[in-house]
């Protein structure tokens, strides 16, 4: 197959794309700025969301989109501009895929797209007994907010040949990014980072394992819509923070704010200090 990624080059696509390769399959990551690849089996191809250009040979070439396209949620903090821009870099991305797809002549059978466990909103002790469903109405808070517009702006996908499936992942695990590095750094030097009070429920998932949902989703025809892509049940951030810091060896007594992530998604800047190990 001949993939095109967007967001290729982040933390999920940079898992993805040799996992293809070494598959056989081709992959196309749409990047802003053109570049050369001495990979065999990548290549880069320019697209410009503003200007809601992309090129026809590439789509016409695909079989499959993947997209991953959106500005980090957890790299800054939440000034008005970080959160249009967090917004924005998942709309204008999708909508673009979606016109794309209605007007280009292509024979692209499936379009992927990551979304996030923010779509329910915060999981609070009632909500974590009763559990969540794929048909749950989205939050009205800032997140839930960004991801029914993420979804919405796939919904023209679905009046072409192509199959949607949309994930709405956990907080994704990975040493090559994401908030593992930021949690693991402190934790290092005798530090517990812990979100909030320690008590804010959290979903997870393995870098790994995302990748193989977006592998499943590529082989599988029989899969079409929205998935939850989540370990199975919720920890508390104090209870992933203790086991981060025992995997790592390290015993840790000191609390740890861990900065505007922690700071944004938990709401508060309440710290607590835990034993790790």
């Amino acid at each position: 197959m001949d993939i095109i990624i967007t967001g290729g080059t982040g933390m999920v696509g940079s898992a993805l794309t040799p996992v293809l390769l070494q598959q056989g399959h081709t992959v196309c990551i749409l990047t802003r700025d053109q570049r050369e690849s001495s990979i065999p089996g990548l290549r880069y191809q320019r697209w410009d969301v503003h200007d809601e250009t992309i090129d026809a040979a590439t789509i016409a070439k695909a079989d499959a989109i993947v997209h991953l396209a959106g500005a980090n949620v957890g790299e800054k903090r939440w000034t008005h501009k970080r959160k249009q821009e967090i917004l924005q870099s998942r709309v204008q991305t999708g909508e673009l895929i979606s016109r794309s797809l209605q007007k280009l002549p292509h024979h692209i059978s499936v379009v992927i797209s990551a979304s996030g466990m923010g779509w329910y909103g915060p999981l609070t002790d009632d909500k974590k007994e009763k559990g969540f469903t794929e048909t749950d109405p989205s939050s009205p808070d800032f997140l839930g907010e960004v991801c029914r517009q993420w979804e919405g702006a796939l919904e023209g996908v679905k009046s072409t040949s192509a199959r949607l499936v949309i994930y709405r992942f956990g907080l994704i695990l990975s040493n090559q990014g994401g908030v593992f590095p930021a949690f693991l750094k402190p934790i290092r030097f005798g530090m517990a980072p812990i979100p909030g009070n320690g008590k804010q429920f959290m979903s997870w998932i393995h870098i790994k394992d995302a990748v193989r949902l977006i592998l499943l989703a590529l082989e599988n025809k029989n899969i079409s819509g929205v998935y939850n892509g989540a370990a199975p049940g919720v920890v508390s951030s104090d209870e992933l923070i203790r086991t981060i810091g025992k995997a790592s060896g390290k015993k840790t007594s000191h609390p740890a704010c861990t900065g505007a992530f922690i700071k944004t998604r938990t709401g508060g800047d309440e710290c607590g200090a835990i034993e790790v190990g």
